[in-house]
């Protein structure tokens, strides 16, 4: 496992993006993972964007 973590600085600050499961479209990390966390729009979908799985496969 090879992530960023709070071990890796004074203050580590996460701003979870596409955070849903890979079957849904999402690439990200959902758990903790730093001293500050941020879930914009949940931390999974944003309005406006593609699915990640279409990007991926066109």
């Amino acid at each position: 496992n090879v992530h960023l973590s709070k071990n890796d600085a004074e203050l580590v600050d996460v701003v979870h993006t596409n955070a849903d499961l890979l079957m849904y479209g999402g690439v990200g990390i959902e758990p903790p993972i730093g001293h500050e966390e941020y879930y914009p729009n949940g931390g999974k979908r944003k309005p406006g964007c593609p699915s990640t799985i279409i990007g991926i496969f066109y």
